[in-house]
């Protein structure tokens, strides 16, 4: 049996000393029961942090696109992914400048893909042209409900996913998509 007290345990916190009062079979059941409690709580609080940040209240991350991550990606880094562009270009103003995939060198999925960057080769939109014909419901489907509907001047009608940095475009009479935008996203906003 061990002491039941020992006075160099009299700085330590209380269960240190009622440690010490146990037997070693008892011991190994009261730290088993100590262990489970701490787990739980700890497992509580990494539960509740996944919550918020699938809720979006963390750090705001934009849709990517095939790995392509506007705020992120760099021209470099697009350019090593997806080979040689079609074409690149430089315009002036916000859009200008940037690198085109079409035709033969069109990336998997699209027709054609537009990517624009910063002054400094930051990559911060993506336009997307699908190559297959979708359809609102299947938007809806795969990307949920959490969007603002909106039409453009063109008349186009717009599904802005604010908290993804996404925008999806559909054609003016009908229900199929014309193309995608990826930007930053904006956490604070609501749909």
């Amino acid at each position: 049996m061990i002491k039941l007290f020992d006075s160099r345990l009299k700085d330590y916190p209380m269960h240190v000393k009622q440690l010490q009062a146990v037997s070693l079979g008892n011991r190994r059941a009261w730290l088993t029961k100590k262990l489970m409690v701490w787990y739980k709580w700890h497992m509580k609080s990494v539960s509740l942090v996944l919550v918020l940040l699938g809720l979006g209240f963390g750090v705001a991350s934009a849709k990517s696109w095939k790995g392509a991550e506007p705020g992120v990606s760099t021209k470099r880094q697009v350019m090593d992914k997806f080979g040689s562009p079609t074409r690149s270009f430089s315009k002036g103003g916000e859009l200008s400048d940037g690198i085109n995939y079409r035709g033969k060198q069109a990336i998997k999925g699209s027709l054609e893909a537009n990517f624009y960057f910063d002054s400094s080769e930051v990559l911060f939109r993506i336009d997307v042209f699908p190559a297959r014909k979708l359809e609102k419901k299947d938007i809806v489907r795969v990307f949920g409900t959490q969007f603002v509907e909106r039409t453009a001047k063109t008349g186009h009608t717009v599904f802005v996913y604010p908290r993804d940095g996404m925008m999806v475009i559909f054609e003016k009479d009908r229900d199929l998509v014309v193309s995608f935008k990826f930007t930053q996203a904006k956490p604070g906003e609501k749909p």
